[in-house]
This record gives structure tokens, C-alpha cells and sequence, in this order.
């Protein structure tokens, strides 16, 4: 990695900084890539929202109660119609031995029209793969945040995160993402903070890398 080397740049919202360590920062936004990253590219740009792929499972890991924590074990393994909750103030547990292998369906698909805050932890070792998107997380009016350490394949986007409210986005992700679209969407429409920061490989055939749009 060079060290001391610090670059300014604009795009279409506005003056950005790369410094030496990867970090990105536009106002409330911070979009870092950490070493061994390898991107297919960065937009941070105006555009269009892809739609998330309307999943077929619901409440595979258990029924959950609002303020709520599912957890998924390998007890489901391969979750062939993927992982799907629409529960307010949610948090979603994936253990590190969990393999998803959707076919037709998101690999895991929380708030599709949910409320409150919207939290997906999967521990590193678990795997998410499906031919539409792998990770779609959306709050209608709370804060959203995913944490993976999940190997991820994805016939459409990687990482899709939504919060078309005011509140805080937050995608962490340290596996490697392989997708058709962007690896990593997220996109804050409201006021507050959107973070994504990636020390995996991103690897998207027909997308950027990491789309952050705040």
C-alpha cells in the first residue's frame, strides 16, 4: 500500500478526499475499502434503485416477536427459498455454519415494507448464495445495519441496503462478494450517516464495486 499519498476528486454529488488508508468522506457519508480490497468499481452517483426480488420464505428461522432476534442454524440448511422476515425492530442471527442457496428467491430478505430498526449480523464462515440478490435489508423509518462476514455469490446484486428515511446505514462486510450487478448498494434517502466499509474482495461482472448514495 503507498503511504503519505492523499487524492481529491469530484463526482456528481460533490468534492470527495481519498487518503492513504482507503477512507472516503462526503459530508455524513464514509465509504472505506481497507487493504486486499479489490474493487470493480465505485460509483457515487445519482441513479436508480434496484429492485429487490420479492422472496417466497418467511419466518424460516423461527417466528419473531417485534423488538425480536431470529437466529438461523444449520438446522435449515440450504434455506432453498432463502431466509425472509418482515418483523419491526428486528434483529437476524447468522451462525457462522449456515449455508443459503436460494434458487428463484433473495438469499436473505429483511423489511420489505418493515418499520423500525433493522439489524442483520452473520458471523464469518456462513455462506449466502442465490441467483437474485444475496443480502436485501430495507427500513421504511429506522435505522438499518448489516454486519457479514458471509462468502457471498449473487445473480444479481451482493449487498442491498435501503433506509428511504431519515436515520443511520451502516453495511460492513469482510467476506468475498461476488455478484452480477454492484456488490454493495446502499443507498440513504433521508438525513444521517451511511457507512460501508469493505476489507473483502468485491468481484461484480456488470456493476461497480461498493454504490453508495446518500
Amino acid at each position: 500500500m503507498k503511504t503519505g499519498l492523499r487524492q481529491s476528486f469530484q463526482s456528481p454529488l460533490g468534492a470527495h478526499s481519498m487518503d492513504a488508508s482507503g477512507a472516503l468522506t462526503r459530508s455524513r457519508t464514509r465509504v472505506a475499502f481497507l487493504a486486499g480490497t479489490a474493487l470493480a468499481g465505485l460509483l457515487l452517483s445519482a441513479g436508480t434503485m434496484l429492485a429487490p426480488t420479492p422472496a417466497g420464505a418467511v419466518n424460516e428461522c423461527g417466528v419473531v416477536a417485534a423488538g425480536g432476534t431470529a437466529t438461523c442454524t444449520s438446522a435449515g440448511n440450504v434455506y432453498p427459498n432463502g431466509i425472509t422476515y418482515d418483523v419491526t425492530d428486528l434483529t437476524v442471527v447468522v451462525d457462522n455454519d449456515v449455508v443459503v442457496n436460494a434458487v428463484g428467491f433473495d438469499g436473505i430478505n429483511m423489511g420489505g415494507g418493515a418499520f423500525g430498526t433493522q439489524t442483520l449480523n452473520i458471523a464469518s464462515g456462513a455462506g449466502v448464495t442465490s441467483d437474485q440478490t444475496a443480502i436485501y435489508v430495507q427500513s421504511t423509518n429506522g435505522d438499518v445495519t448489516i454486519d457479514s462476514g458471509a462468502e457471498i455469490m449473487a445473480g444479481a446484486t451482493g449487498i442491498d441496503a435501503l433506509l428511504p428515511a431519515n436515520g443511520t446505514l451502516s453495511v460492513t462486510s469482510d467476506g468475498t462478494i461476488q455478484s452480477t450487478n454492484r456488490a454493495i448498494n446502499a443507498y440513504l434517502q433521508g438525513v444521517g450517516d451511511l457507512t460501508v466499509v469493505s476489507t473483502g474482495n468485491l468481484n461484480s461482472t456488470a456493476g461497480a464495486g461498493v454504490y453508495a448514495r446518500h
